[in-house]
């Protein structure tokens, strides 16, 4: 029976209002979030069915583990209702859990598309679209935008090239494109973006000289009165420190500053705020104090003086330049509306392409969903619309997981089916995801609005919150030091919430203490000594230092002792181990490197690199060469791979002595005036599986083909022999994946797969390497913050701490904002120069705020997922000294040390290690942070030592390779040496198809030793292949019940033609007479009567296992393999199967049809058969040659 805290059972209790639960880290949010929603369906007097409720989580994954653990958690009350004879909740279980499957668990996403599916009639959409991958969206969407951007060029619109001029990226048209895209993502994470656009495109016209009513001003005034506030809490330390030091040179410059900060504080307006920040343009001079004057009084002051200045250096740059703003709004004007109208077009134009497609996007579904839900009156004033008002009706209870995370959008979804019985759970603390438009303060205004739950007597329809603060994932010195760093930097202007008590984590979870006591436990911070600039540096100064680190924690007898889950101490393994990074890109594969190079086992989770992979790119450089060999890099790249198998010498020397413009071509020149050489029998060989190659992919399928490349070219099995071959078969194996998504989504061919991959490179639409099953299990996981949330490690490195935040967008030539608008940089077009307003600098305050918040809270959640033991590692500079004043930092400010360090103080930092530092200089001993340095020198004569065992390593193993092995050691090995059992399974090929099996048995019939994979012997010309794929597109459509003239069918395959099913090309390859003779043939009355009863079935697809003997009778093997294929027609007729297959064989002899297809055909009626569970009566093969049907 599980014991729920105070807080926690008020969670489950509270009913008939809307409820925020405000969930620490740990505090079990999920486990509670599933307690109520049972406990709301079992409740004995009212009950609420399970179909009632909306519960929506924020990705997939949750909604499939939240269904899952309601379903046990059921389970778990039917049967402890059974064992007490409560009969009635037993049943009521049963019906629950039969009704579970059905329930609305999902995400947003989810439940809009199924809003969308049910009320598809009032969509402009057609009902049976899908929703696009983000890889083709992406691809269509720079489609689109190079159109757009061409048209453009054409019209020469004056303001379309001024805008150009300014913001593109040298010659190229990357800046302007990116900046269109900005805007339309931006408008999309909006509820309604066309408002918006049009409310902004009204304030940039707004020229009149009126300004006060800017949003930007208004919002700005009130920072820099804040900012006045701030600093002179300092300047009255500072004064004070003068009278009790005896400065009295000072006491005069600082009294003069205390007055202009007085009145920056005390400005009405932003033009009054403007004219106090230039009295800051000059400082009086510190005079010089008497000689009896307290010198650490004297230093302080000068820390805090230069804090003050530096605080209002960028204020005074941007805001204090008087009339010069009108200027830039009139130049800031044009740019807007240029943009905005560009924007507009670019979404109109994606849209068209995006109905073209009948596809949508995300946005999409949540726009349109929004569309539905509320409807304006003729006041324009919005309300929930009677689709909406249908929802409310539905669910009696809305849940809503990871709150913090949700948009505006997606707010006013909410808004539109809630009435008044919500339950919001989340905590604000681990917002992080802003780039993808989440909006905290969302979260926040219900923080600060709601009641907060005090335990007693509740008033149904209060809305009310409720604070889960118990942790039960870490050991109290992890909190610890979360805490007290926290409660020092979070504040509500950054970070969203005050760090307070009732913010706090308080343990609840017992750990077992090993006999030595918790000091093991202690968080760690490891600051690391480099000689170098540079983020791979760091990187690799960092892993190593860790690495080193992971090796103590490990060691048998001085390593950590984690707890076993039983009340026990167990030892540390490389499974307990998570190194976090704020960003992998670049810096995760250097940590593997180090780890391994230390012996130490580690997977790094990325989002990239996959294209990056070397048997990815050489697979798709085959791919290139096969779809144009005309192209010199992916066939130099071939040639050069294992599967064209020159050296670099060899393939230089070739390509020199042929001729051409092409390296095909010289070297085709060069292989026929030399073709004994080494060099050009492999290039010869290599074009010879190029030319096969291209004529099997004119008629198999992405898929099937990929898989018929790497058996031929042996490939994919060389690559997986290599170390790390796992990956590498894995990433192979996903290419086929991504063929399959290809074609899932209409397109078709090599060629088109080949620009689609470019595509995807060239607009960074990329992957990440392949994972494999299990593999996290014995190694080190290197991951982002991003990507552990959610998860927990006993012991926990994170990384990079001295990493300066990244602040690029701040520098971009346009910004947005909601409540703001958008700002852009000021443009003289005589000068071509620009540069920074104002009204943009105001922007980058507001946004690097809330950059700075978000980093706050990706630091808390950093932190917060250690269980055991917290190690932070920053690097430092050598020569530089990490710790202000050395071992021990004093705080800038003698301000009460339980207040959290102000806005200023926390917007001075530039890192996470500054940040940390800051609050550790505060109060050292409440942090609870032990500070271990590293010393380059240290770290290189670890390094030296590691060589040094590997030379000796190397020695060894060398001398025992020469020495002749022992009796007693032949005898000890022997039994190793004996062949394994099974070796003749791992060599066998899984999948077949029925194609592949016939060409099998020819071969070993004509005793050839030809490739697996040969061409149809009809020819063997790419003509063939068509004509045969021609004649099956014909009769997989052709209405057996019509009858057919010459006439009718050339009508009938210009109808193909028109909706694409059959180019009008192969159609021409179609000989008509033959078809009429068969469409006349007794045969095609057969399939007319099927058809008409509705038992004719075309192309029909079947896999089935049987044992490899059978497949392959050199094979000895009875381990199942997998055969496909696909059935050109059957029908049933009289309680029997009837199988037919078209042949295109140019042959007229039925020997030739007989000894090539009867194998073939066994194979589908044994599949057949075992399906449909009928007996196939008939095999039949109708000849195109013959004109007639054969029986086998």
């Amino acid at each position: 029976m599980t014991r729920w805290t105070e807080e926690q059972e008020r969670a489950i209790a509270l009913s008939d209002r809307r409820l925020l639960i405000s969930a620490a880290a740990g505090s079990g949010k999920t486990a509670v979030l599933t307690e109520r929603i049972v406990a709301r369906v079992l409740d004995p007097k009212h009950p609420v069915d399970i179909d009632e409720l909306l519960i929506m989580t924020f990705t997939r994954a949750a909604a499939a583990e939240m269904r899952e653990r309601i379903r046990r958690r059921l389970e778990d009350c039917l049967q402890q209702a059974l064992r007490d004879g409560e009969s009635g909740i037993a049943a009521r279980a049963k019906r629950e859990l039969a009704e579970l499957d059905a329930a609305r668990i999902t995400t947003i996403d989810s439940f809009c598309l199924t809003v969308l599916r049910e009320h598809a009639d009032r969509l402009a959409v057609d009902p049976a679209f899908r929703v696009g991958s983000e890889e083709e969206l992406r691809i269509l969407q720079n489609d689109v935008l190079e159109e757009l951007l061409e048209e453009q060029y054409e019209k020469a619109d004056p303001a379309f090239l001024r805008f150009a001029d300014a913001f593109s990226q040298g010659k190229a048209d990357l800046g302007i494109g990116e900046e269109i895209l900005a805007l339309y993502r931006f408008a999309e994470s909006l509820p309604w973006p066309e408002e918006w656009l049009f409310r902004v495109e009204a304030e940039a016209e707004r020229t009149d000289g009126n300004l006060s009513e800017s949003a930007y001003q208004r919002y700005m005034a009130e920072e820099l009165r804040k900012l006045g506030a701030e600093l002179c809490g300092f300047a009255e330390e500072a004064q004070l420190l003068c009278e009790e030091g005896g400065l009295n040179g000072y006491e005069g410059a600082v009294q003069s500053d205390l007055g202009k900060l007085q009145r920056l504080r005390a400005a009405e307006d932003y033009p009054a705020a403007c004219l106090a920040l230039t009295a800051f343009q000059t400082y009086d001079r510190l005079g010089r104090n008497k000689k009896d004057s307290d010198p650490d009084c004297a230093s302080r002051v000068k820390g805090l003086r230069e804090f003050w200045k530096k605080a209002l250096k960028k204020p005074l740059e941007a805001f204090g330049r008087g009339d010069a703003e009108a200027t830039d709004r009139v130049e800031d004007a044009e740019t807007v509306r240029t943009l905005i109208g560009l924007a507009r077009d670019f979404s109109a134009r994606f849209l068209a392409k995006k109905r073209e497609k009948n596809l949508l996007d995300f946005s999409d579904l949540e726009h349109e969903t929004l569309a539905l839900f509320w409807e304006s009156d003729a006041a324009g004033k919005r309300h929930p619309s009677e689709i909406a008002r249908e929802y409310q009706a539905a669910f009696r209870e809305i849940y809503v997981d990871e709150y913090q995370d949700s948009n505006g959008v997606q707010e006013e979804l909410l808004r539109a089916i809630e009435t008044g019985r919500l339950f919001l759970v989340g905590d604000i603390k681990q917002s992080i995801y802003g780039f993808r438009h989440a909006k905290p303060e969302l979260f926040a205004e219900k923080y600060r609005n709601y009641r907060k739950d005090d335990g007693g007597a509740a008033e149904p329809g209060i809305d009310t919150r409720v604070d889960l603060r118990k942790n039960f994932r870490s050991r109290e010195a992890v909190l610890a030091s979360c805490n007290a760093v926290f409660s020092y930097l979070m504040r509500e202007e950054l970070g969203g919430v005050r760090y307070d008590a009732d913010a706090a984590l308080y343990p609840g979870a017992a750990f077992p203490i090993p006999e030595g006591g918790e000091d093991s436990y202690v968080t760690e911070l490891m600051l690391v000594e480099r000689d170098a600039e540079g983020e791979e540096t760091a990187a690799v100064v960092e892993a190593e230092a860790i690495a080193t680190r992971i090796r103590e924690l490990l060691d048998p007898a001085k390593g950590l002792r984690i707890s076993d889950g039983e009340g026990g101490l167990r030892a540390a393994t490389y499974g307990d181990i998570a190194i976090l990074l704020r960003a992998t890109s670049g810096q995760a594969e250097r940590f593997v490197e180090v780890l391994m190079s230390h012996g130490i086992p580690a997977l790094a989770e990325q989002k990239t690199g996959y294209f990056d992979a070397t048997e990815v790119r050489t697979v798709l450089s085959l791919l290139r060469a096969i779809d144009n060999p005309f192209r010199d890099i992916p066939l130099a790249a071939v040639l050069r791979a294992p599967i064209g198998g020159l050296s670099e010498e060899e393939l230089a020397s070739l390509a020199a002595k042929g001729e051409g413009v092409s390296l095909y071509e010289r070297l085709e020149a060069a292989v026929a005036t030399a073709p004994e050489s080494t060099a050009a029998v492999k290039a010869a060989a290599l074009f010879r599986k190029l030319g096969a190659w291209r004529e099997a992919e004119s008629y198999l399928e992405l898929p099937q083909f990929l898989r018929l490349l790497y058996t031929e070219s042996g490939y994919r099995n060389e690559e997986a022999a290599r170390p790390g071959g796992e990956l590498r078969f894995a990433n192979l194996q996903m290419l086929i994946v991504k063929a399959e998504e290809f074609e899932s989504i209409g397109y078709r061919g090599l060629s088109d797969f080949v620009r689609y991959i470019d595509n995807l490179k060239k607009y960074n639409a990329d992957y990440g390497s392949a994972q494999l099953p299990g593999e996290e299990a014995a190694a080190v996981r290197i991951m982002t913050v991003h990507k552990s949330k959610g998860l927990e490690f006993p012991i926990v490195f994170l990384a990079g701490l001295s990493k300066r935040f990244n602040q690029r967008d701040l520098s971009r030539g346009i910004l947005y904002d909601e409540k703001l608008g958008i700002a852009a940089d000021a443009v003289d077009y005589d000068l071509h120069a620009k540069g920074g307003t104002a009204k943009k600098a105001a922007f980058a305050w507001h946004l690097r705020t809330e950059a700075l918040g978000e980093e706050l809270r990706v630091l808390y959640v950093a932190m917060t997922r250690a269980k055991e033991k917290l190690i932070l590692v920053a690097g430092f500079k050598e020569g530089t000294e990490p710790l202000p004043d050395g071992e021990s930092g004093e705080p800038l400010s003698e301000t009460d040390g339980g207040e959290p360090l102000c806005t200023a103080e926390l917007r001075s930092a530039n890192s996470y290690l500054e940040w940390i530092l800051m609050a550790m200089a505060r109060d050292r001993e409440l942090c609870r942070i032990a500070v271990r340095q590293v010393s380059a020198e240290a770290a290189a004569r670890e390094v030296l030592a590691a060589g040094e065992k590997v030379l000796l390593l190397r020695e060894e193993l060398r001398t025992a390779e020469e020495t002749p092995p022992t009796e007693m050691e032949a005898a000890r090995f022997l039994p190793l040496m004996k062949p394994y059992v099974h070796a003749e399974d791992v060599r066998l090929q899984v999948k077949w198809s029925a194609s592949e099996l016939k060409r099998l048995r020819e071969e070993r019939e004509e005793g050839l030793s030809a490739p697996l994979f040969s061409l149809p012997q009809d020819g063997g010309s790419e003509v063939a292949a068509q004509r045969g794929t021609a004649y099956h597109k014909l009769f997989e459509r052709i209405d057996f019940t019509r009858s057919w003239t010459e006439e009718g069918l050339r009508d009938f395959l210009k109808e193909l033609a028109e909706t694409g099913a059959l180019p009008e090309e192969d159609g021409a390859l179609i000989a008509l007479p033959p078809v009429i003779r068969f469409l006349q043939s007794a045969l095609a009355a057969r399939l007319a009567s099927a058809q008409r009863a509705g038992t004719l079935h075309r192309e029909t697809s079947f896999v089935m296992a049987i044992p490899a003997r059978e497949v392959d009778p050199s094979r000895l093997s009875e381990e199942p393999v997998v055969v496909q294929g696909v059935i050109d027609a059957w029908f049933e007729e009289g309680g029997q199967l009837v199988l037919l297959d078209y042949k295109t064989d140019k042959s007229t002899e039925e020997a030739h049809y007989r000894e090539k297809y009867t194998a073939q055909l066994s194979l589908y009626a044994r599949a057949l058969a075992m399906t449909e569970e009928k007996t196939v009566a008939e095999k039949l093969i109708y000849s195109t040659a013959r004109g007639e049907v054969l029986a086998l």
